[in-house]
């Protein structure tokens, strides 16, 4: 059995007329006649009675009708689902991406989905939060990485928490402070930092601790470059705000700060009113369902 036969066969159904579910096709009555014969032989079962005047469906015939018009539905919204997922794949996914951020083993997911998709383009934008939310907003991304407090997404946004990281302040080893196991936020107070560059996460946590505080630190550098951070901490430039991981990778000290632990939230951003592709929707559920990558 054929899926032109059962084609033939529901072009009979519809037409009631051999004729006229050749012209329908199109082709030629005799091969829509050999055809719908040629199934009556392989099943063993009359599906139609035919006259000189009308054709009609026997039960057996109504049964194939059925179920082959569910079968040729499916097929048919698979192969549309198909075309649209081989165009989504050329077209690609652009997925915005804070850098540093995730500093775990991010290139190895990103190594895991091109295995296993090897058919989607992916792209990669850099940028700090408020470059991605602009990039999402004018649909230059579809998905985008945020870090930084725990539900602090515009309304136009859907997020979806990815993991939290430990933050607390990084210090030049020797530092005075450096052997502590905690400090209170108001020791900072006037004391000379080293932040990242307005838009980037550790910028805008260390402002809002600050502010919750009722601190001011004396800003001293700020950079876009986490190396450059790093290198002005260990320099004893300054104190940052830095995640445990990040300060402990680049060799620097890390302290806690009391009264309350702090955390750096990464999250998955999208645009809430507009359908994400799927490429992008793909890639989505990949890093949602591969949380342990972005894990310490």
């Amino acid at each position: 059995m054929e899926l032109h036969d059962l084609q033939y066969c529901l072009a009979v159904a519809r037409q009631k007329s051999f004729s006229r579910a050749a012209e329908s096709i199109p082709v030629s009555v005799a091969s829509v006649s050999e055809t719908v014969k040629s199934l009556e032989t392989e099943l063993g079962v009359l599906l139609f009675e035919r006259t000189t005047r009308s054709v009609r469906l026997t039960p057996a015939g109504e049964l194939l009708v059925e179920h082959a018009s569910k079968v040729l539905a499916q097929i048919e919204t698979m192969l549309s689902e198909l075309s649209a997922y081989r165009r989504a794949c050329e077209e690609g996914v652009v997925l915005g991406v804070i850098p540093g951020t995730p500093a775990h083993n991010f290139p190895d997911f990103l190594t895991q989905f091109r295995r296993s998709y090897p058919d989607v383009v992916l792209r990669i934008l850099e940028g700090n939060n408020h470059q991605l939310l602009q990039a999402l907003r004018s649909h230059d991304i579809e998905i985008s990485f945020h870090a930084g407090y725990p539900d602090d997404h515009p309304q136009d946004i859907d997020a979806r928490e990815i993991t939290r990281e430990q933050m607390g302040i990084a210090l030049a080893p020797g530092h005075p402070m450096a052997s502590d196991d905690c400090v209170a936020l108001h020791m900072l107070d006037d004391m000379p930092m080293v932040s990242t560059s307005p838009g980037y996460a550790y910028h805008e946590i260390g402002r809002e601790v600050c502010r919750r505080a009722g601190i001011r630190p004396r800003i001293v550098l700020e950079t876009a470059v986490i190396d450059t951070l790093c290198g002005a901490v260990r320099s004893g430039l300054g104190f940052a705000f830095m995640s445990r991981e990040r300060a402990l990778a680049a060799g620097l000290s890390f302290v806690k700060c009391i009264p309350a632990p702090l955390e750096r939230v990464l999250s998955l951003w999208w645009m809430r009113d507009r359908p994400v592709k799927p490429a992008a929707s793909l890639l989505r559920q990949n890093i949602f369902s591969s949380r342990d990558w972005f894990t310490g």
